[in-house]
């Protein structure tokens, strides 16, 4: 059994806690980021700086952003991660709880890409204040 569940998780928790360089070193140089393309931060992402892009806009837009992994489901290169994620937008008063799935390949036991889905993409613009698409 690869050991891709334990990367994975100890990204997420990097990020919690703000830990960025605990999380670049296990990026791949050239990994490749997508978001969804109707969200403010969304599009195609490539780099490390592309990683560090695509965060900021997350950052920007949420004040709560907060992703609780549930289940990890892997072969030999990839990790599909089913869970929660917590989210608040900067000028909102309530929070949005949802499902999410995120995509993550290895190359070279290094994370090559990353997929992102939000359950409910038009609920999120919604909850931005963001109503056209």
């Amino acid at each position: 059994m690869n050991s891709f569940p334990q990367t994975i998780q100890s990204i997420y928790q990097a990020l919690e806690q703000g830990k960025l360089v605990k999380v670049l070193v296990l990026l791949n140089a050239d990994i490749v980021v997508h978001q969804a393309s109707s969200l403010p931060y969304g599009g195609t992402f490539y780099g490390r700086e592309g990683f560090i892009t695509s965060l900021s806009g997350i950052l920007a837009t949420w004040e709560i952003y907060r992703k609780a992994p549930k289940i990890f489901l892997t072969d030999e290169t990839n990790i599909a991660v089913l869970g929660e994620v917590q989210l608040k937008g900067k000028l909102a008063d309530d929070l949005v709880l949802m499902p999410f799935v995120d995509h993550w390949t290895f190359h070279d036991e290094k994370v090559s890409q990353i997929r992102m889905f939000d359950w409910d993409t038009a609920l999120l613009r919604k909850h931005l204040n963001l109503y056209e698409l």
